[in-house]
């Protein structure tokens, strides 16, 4: 009898551990590697967890999140305020709230040291009113107000020039529960400049105490001007142009002017491309937005500026999200229902290209394998609406336009190769990969297919939810075979799509990237590391073996 086909180390099920190899149960039983506590500290900084997988929920992914947050901070404070100050600055996160909870874990940590690190960097992590709100209500919920806190949200408010002050204090005015005037009163910041001690007492009193002094933001005039008239649209749209107020300071005086597309309209007109993106749903129920209009031509004419769409940092899953919802004709919440207008549509799916500009080809021969299995139509990538086939369907779409010769294929408990073009739309892509039945996920079975076809790749792409079981070898061993096979150094990238700590590739393997999330910063990653021509990867990997 031939006893290796009962056992070969080198050829392993997924449902069983591999031989000499530290590996761990995913939440649908295939065994995986376990990622170490940093690089789960990252895949939590940028895709947070309130969005569960399909295989776990939210509160078991926040729990296992924070005690791994709190662990790294034990381990070495100052890289991991450094590295929540670095992905907060540098927007790769869709949502900036996980930085903000793990830094006010750092607030909270028993060491007095990364407790002072951690409120030294607020500013920096919060850099709007709403951020310090949050802050402010996750630190208190785990300790009191000391004298660091206190001169930390003081600094806050005192580190902006006055000008800039006020309109955080007016637009951002309370959230969470909490308002300024609370936290003016808990942190007591003391200046001698009469225009921040100016602001302080018009944001707590009101006018009836501002001082009369010769300055007066430009904010606070408009807003008193605001006050002085009561529901009629076209003056409110009048002081809001002179003032260039922003939709919160018009909330602040009357939240019925909103209903109004006079008012609207007038917002318009300096709406920063976050906000405008965000409200055009809002904008096209109340006939605002029409075909053909001015609005329509002044929103495509800022979506269509490629320059501001990269300036403004608007993240593509910001887009994505905008381009989703408005297409669907109805928010997640609420009874707000449009028409969608299609040169809207049109523009935020040329915005979503803008959002990945200066992509350059790596010039090598790449295979992109999108995992078709029924998680990937459940679980989160980045945050609510864009799932693991969103994301996954958008890398495919950008690689494809940028390397015509790459090669993009599906994968379940077999793989396919899929007719991608850079020319169909991205709804167009998700639907067609959607329609692939699956009864079990084998991440191994892109590179099965690259052996059986005689392909040769300098680098196999796999984007998944990490949730692997089924199949007779591992991914890992599978490379590993055809790299021997066909005396390659190909390399394997794995983009995991939701925030679970683990992953299919192996950290001993110099030749596998594990990546995280969905953003602007990930195609440019793994060029980086497919363009490489190191490979001391592979002596390492043969000693391992």
């Amino acid at each position: 009898m031939s006893y290796a086909k009962h056992y070969n180390p080198s050829i392993t099920p997924q449902n069983e551990a591999q031989p000499n190899k530290k590996q761990v149960k995913n939440a649908a039983g295939g065994y995986v590697f376990p990622v170490d506590k940093w690089t789960f500290f990252d895949r939590f900084l940028i895709m947070g967890s309130e969005n569960p997988t399909y295989y776990a929920s939210a509160k078991a992914l926040t729990k296992e999140n924070a005690e791994n947050v709190i662990a790294c901070l034990n381990e070495d404070p100052i890289r991991a305020i450094s590295r929540i100050v670095e992905i907060s600055e540098s927007r790769r996160a869709p949502k900036n709230d996980p930085a903000i909870y793990a830094l006010a874990l750092a607030a909270c940590s028993e060491n007095a040291k990364t407790r002072a690190g951690a409120l030294n960097v607020l500013s920096a992590v919060c850099r709007i009113g709403t951020h310090l709100f949050q802050f402010v209500d996750e630190v208190t919920k785990m300790r009191g107000w000391g004298r660091g806190l206190r001169t930390a949200v003081a600094n806050w408010y005192l580190d902006r020039r006055p000008g800039d002050l006020a309109f955080q204090m007016l637009k951002y005015a309370q959230r969470k529960g909490w308002s300024h005037r609370d936290l003016l009163r808990l942190s007591h910041p003391k200046t001698n400049e009469q225009e921040f001690n100016a602001v302080f007492k018009y944001v707590t009193n009101g006018m009836k105490d501002y001082p009369d002094i010769f300055w007066q933001p430009t904010i606070i005039k408009g807003l008193e001007k605001l006050r002085g008239i009561a529901h009629e649209p076209q003056k409110a749209a009048n002081i809001i142009t002179a003032y260039q107020l922003p939709r919160e300071v018009v909330e602040l005086v009357d939240t019925g002017l909103l209903q109004h597309k006079e008012v609207w309209e007038a917002l318009l007109q300096t709406m920063p491309i976050t906000a405008m993106i965000r409200n055009l749903g809002k904008m096209t129920a109340i006939e605002l937005l029409t075909p053909h209009s001015a609005a329509v031509k002044h929103v495509v004419k800022t979506l269509s500026d490629k320059e501001r769409i990269q300036k403004s940092g608007v993240h593509p899953i910001a887009i994505l999200m905008a381009l989703k919802t408005y297409t669907q004709g109805h928010g997640g919440k609420g009874k707000l229902h449009w028409e969608a207008v299609s040169e809207i549509s049109d523009v935020l799916d040329d915005a979503f290209y803008a959002s990945f500009a200066n992509v350059e080809p790596t010039g090598k021969q790449r295979l992109l394998a999108i995992d078709c299995s029924g998680s990937m139509d459940f679980a989160h990538a980045a945050t609510n609406g864009v799932t693991p086939r969103v994301a996954s369907a958008a890398i495919a779409l950008i690689t494809k336009a940028t390397e015509p010769e790459s090669v993009m294929i599906s994968f379940t408990d077999k793989a396919q190769v899929l007719d991608i073009s850079p020319k169909r739309r991205l709804d167009d892509v998700v639907k067609y990969i959607g329609k692939i039945g699956a009864v079990a996920t084998d991440c191994a079975q892109p590179v099965l297919l690259a052996a059986r076809n005689k392909w040769k790749f300098d680098s196999i792409e796999i984007y998944t939810d990490n949730e692997t079981w089924a199949g007779s070898i591992h991914p890992s061993q599978a490379l590993r075979e055809y790299r021997s096979h066909f005396n390659l150094k190909t390399k394997m990238v794995v983009a995991a799509m939701t925030p679970v700590n683990y992953s299919i590739a192996d950290p001993s393997d110099g030749g596998m990237l594990d990546v995280v999330g969905f953003d602007a910063a990930v195609p440019s990653l793994i060029a980086d590391f497919i363009r490489g021509e190191s490979h001391e990867y592979e002596s390492k990997a043969r000693e391992e073996e």
